[in-house]
């Protein structure tokens, strides 16, 4: 190693775009650059490792670099402008004149290049040699202009070479740096723009977003009246005692690292390899400080998240902080690798949400209106017991102020429900789990209440009330939580129904609720809901007790045999030890998307199945659309064995039957499970069509009644267990979008609890009732296939 650095500058050119290809133009800055004004210039240095000599480096390399980088500034002017600051009020620029170039400086270097580039402790000030300088500002008496961009590249003899950068951050953020690298990159590989013009990426230059009021504060914060008097470009100089490595963090190691956080914190809102990978260097750095507040913070790309959203092309810097401060002692060990991964994942979720509680109110069913009773869950309930909780999301859209959302519709809502409650006591409820053998039941005491909360959210309404792809967890926002289990030493009281009301300022809102799913099944919440909507219109209760349906709370039925086998099932013998309510939290890289079949194009399937099997029992809308589903999730996955599921209502079915208007749950399943080879293609749809069918026919025939005992379950599963399984949640038969509480039809109606084992939805369309919706939850890459198999398998088949 070289006991002194010595640098040799071999070349030092200005380099501009070619002429007459860029007019002289500025890009105004907005209230997303301001804040980096007077922050430190970025530097960052690329190693190649690429063994030639001086002679061939000079010859080759420095002519490639030059004529490649003038190219691609003709598609990146601001590179090779000048970021100009004015005397307040008028806001900075950075502007292009024709003959701008950016100082490009060829150098030789005896450092160690091996040294350089290792993952061990290096000496920070070696690397400073490695970076261009901006050049000076350049001050006249009414503005400033700084150079923004600058490169040094450096030869390290027979051993390669590296690119040094530098630019001044109000040029842009990593997004923006990344773009035009991708682009000279491919071009310095072609030796022209063809290629990139072709299949690149060109920087957006819109200015899409303003928001005068962050402009004005950020450039309070950066003293920008005083800029033009003081401004200081900040340089890096040596001698310094710091040191610089680097740390390897494998992907094994992040998922155990995961596994730790969510094992002390299951419902955080964001455990991603990003966030405990900082929780646990926060954890570390805590060590060698004394008893001391700290503050670690991050940014976030905004392009997606900003309203209206910019394209993700847009050249400059659209960055969110997200930041969080503990003290020192309750950062070390591992309770403060736990608490740096908590503070940091609420931070981020508090940043993407930005939701804001406007109001979190218990409601109860109204005085005297209801005496404390039990509802005793049967056979029928227990199947439920662990089972996720159901959550769902009706969005409207009516646009209105916050003002008369906060003094209308919350009202509204909450008074509608309180008298909606008096005729539906469960669902204010609790769920009381006893240790064995007593029985669960759902318990009424007066003075239980339902939380309703009321929140104000930004995320895009049009973007979530769409058909394409969306992020699962921006819905997660939407739902609201049961509360966390009251756990006592003969009991545990778990709440079971909770309302969510969301404002989105001047598009609408939604309603978000999650039920435990022992209060009962589909057809249990819509005669609900019904209710609800029925009393929210009219005010009173008057017209849904003239017109409406009352539930039933007798319980009629019961089999004793099936009641132990479920409750064994469910292992009820520990219930009260190892109770866990699941929820659902982010980050997670699963999308969900709705499909649509029209009434035409399920005739057209079933016309395909019937013509291959003209004698199968069942060839329904559902039966066939589930089929189809099937054999379209079947093309991602291996030759593995698939078990596609559906429930049906069996309230017409068990003996004696039970009213339409039973009270709770009352299901059976039907199950197929097939080799994924056998399901794909169009033969694998009609295969699919015949298993399915087969199994509802077998099911409603079943001489033992139609009720699912376990050792049935144990026959489908003898040839082996599967390794997926697709459920059905919902039912076209309940038209939820119509479920109007005066505002009209939901614009949309989205099931999130398929997030927690990748079922399917299945409801009647908003505009018919005879096309069906499908709601589909895929990790991003599987949904890419399903979306094409999707398209090209209606093509084929019909």
């Amino acid at each position: 190693m070289a006991s002194h650095p010595i640098l040799t500058v071999l070349e030092q050119s200005q380099v501009s775009p070619p002429p007459a290809t860029v007019t002289n133009r500025s890009l105004p800055l907005t209230f997303l650059d301001f804040f980096w004004l007077r922050e430190p210039p970025v530097h960052y240095v690329f190693f190649y490792e690429f063994p030639l000599t001086k002679t061939q480096f000079v010859e080759t390399i420095v002519p490639s670099l030059k004529h490649s980088l003038s190219i691609t500034l003709q598609h990146f002017f601001p590179l090779v402008g000048k970021l100009v600051l004015f005397p307040s009020p008028k806001k900075p620029e950075i502007r292009y004149v024709e003959g701008d170039s950016v100082t490009v400086t060829f150098a030789e270097c005896n450092l160690d290049f091996d040294d350089l580039t290792g993952n061990h402790q290096r000496e920070c000030d070696k690397f400073y040699n490695l970076i261009p300088q901006l050049g000076k500002p350049d001050k006249t008496l009414d503005h400033i202009k700084i150079p923004v961009f600058a490169v040094q590249m450096t030869f390290f003899t027979n051993r390669g070479f590296s690119i040094g950068m530098t630019n001044h951050h109000t040029l842009g953020d990593a997004s923006t740096r990344f773009i035009f690298l991708k682009a000279w990159t491919s071009i310095a590989k072609s030796g022209n723009d063809e290629s990139f013009l072709a299949n690149g990426t060109l920087p957006s230059y819109e200015r899409l977003v303003e928001n005068t009021k962050l402009g004005e504060s950020y450039l309070k914060f950066v003293k920008y009246d005083t800029i033009t008097e003081n401004y200081e470009l900040k340089t890096l100089s040596g001698p310094t005692d710091k040191v610089r490595a680097t740390f390897i963090l494998t992907r094994n190691v992040l998922n155990q690292l995961k596994k730790t956080v969510l094992t002390e914190l299951p419902t955080i809102a964001y455990a991603s390899s990003f966030t405990v990978a900082c929780a646990y260097v926060w954890n570390c750095l805590a060590t060698s400080h004394d008893d001391e507040r700290q503050l670690f913070g991050f940014t976030i790309d905004c392009r997606a998240r900003v309203d209206p959203p910019v394209p993700a092309n847009y050249f400059g810097n659209c960055l969110s902080g997200c930041y969080a401060m503990e003290k020192t002692a309750m950062l070390t060990g591992k309770e403060g690798f736990v608490n740096a991964a908590k503070l940091l994942g609420n931070s981020l979720h508090n940043t993407l949400t930005n939701k804001k509680v406007l109001e979190q109110s218990q409601v109860s069913p109204p005085p005297a209106t209801v005496t404390d009773r039990s509802l005793p869950l049967t056979f029928l309930d227990f199947f439920w017991l662990r089972e996720p909780p159901v959550h769902y999301v009706f969005f409207y859209e009516f646009p209105l102020t916050k003002t008369e959302f906060v003094e209308t519709i919350v009202p509204s809502l909450k008074h509608s429900l309180s008298i909606t409650l008096q005729h539906f006591f469960p669902f204010v409820g609790k769920l009381v789990l006893f240790p064995s053998p007593k029985k669960p039941e759902i318990r009424y005491v007066e003075g239980d209440s339902i939380t309703v909360t009321f929140v104000e959210c930004n995320l895009d309404f049009d973007d979530l009330t769409g058909n394409h792809p969306r992020e699962c967890d921006k819905f997660y926002n939407l739902i609201p939580q049961l509360g966390k289990p009251d756990k006592t030493l003969d009991h545990i009281k778990i709440p079971v129904f909770a309302v969510q009301m969301t404002f989105f300022p001047n598009r609408g809102f939604s309603i978000g609720m999650t039920n435990h799913h022992t209060l009962g099944d589909a057809s249990t919440r819509f005669i609900f809901l019904k209710a609800w909507t029925s009393i929210a219109k009219s005010g009173n209760d008057e017209s849904f007790l003239a017109n409406g349906t009352l539930p039933s709370y007798e319980r009629l039925v019961e089999n004793t045999k099936l009641g132990e086998s479920y409750l064994k099932f469910v292992k009820y013998d520990t219930i009260t030890e190892n109770y866990e309510l699941k929820t659902l939290s982010g980050p997670t890289d699963k999308v969900r998307a709705t499909f649509i079949l029209t009434r035409n194009v399920l005739n057209q399937l079933k016309k395909t199945v019937l013509t291959e099997l003209p004698t199968i029992a069942y060839a329904s809308s559902f039966t066939v659309a589930c089929a189809y589903v099937w054999n379209c999730l079947a093309t991602s996955h291996d030759d593995e064995r698939q078990l596609f599921g559906f429930t049906i209502d069996c309230r017409a079915r068990v003996d004696p039957p039970v009213p339409a208007n039973y009270f709770g749950n009352c299901l059976s399943g039907c199950y197929a499970m097939e080799k994924t080879a056998m399901l794909t293609g169009k033969e694998g749809f009609v295969n699919a069509a015949k298993l399915l069918g087969n199994s509802l026919h077998n099911t409603l025939t079943n001489k033992k009644g139609v009720m699912l005992d376990i050792e049935t379950l144990g026959e489908l599963f003898a040839d082996g267990l599967p390794t997926s399984m697709v459920g059905v949640a919902g039912t076209p038969k309940l038209k939820s979008y119509d479920i109007d509480f005066g505002w009209g039809k939901p614009k949309k109606v989205e099931t999130i609890s398929l997030d927690f084992n990748g079922s399917i939805s299945m409801n009647a369309c908003r505009e018919s009732s005879d096309d069906l919706e499908i709601g589909v939850v895929l990790p991003a890459n599987e949904m890419d296939i399903f979306v094409r198999t999707f398209q090209d398998g209606l093509q084929s088949y019909i």
